[in-house]
């Protein structure tokens, strides 16, 4: 796994754990 591919996937984590985030202060 190079650099990229894993700095790829750890920002795609981030976003995800983000758009959780907001959507629960939306719901609630």
């Amino acid at each position: 796994m190079n650099p990229r591919t894993r700095r790829f996937i750890v920002t795609g984590v981030l976003v995800v754990l983000v758009l959780i985030a907001l959507v629960g202060a939306l719901v609630h």
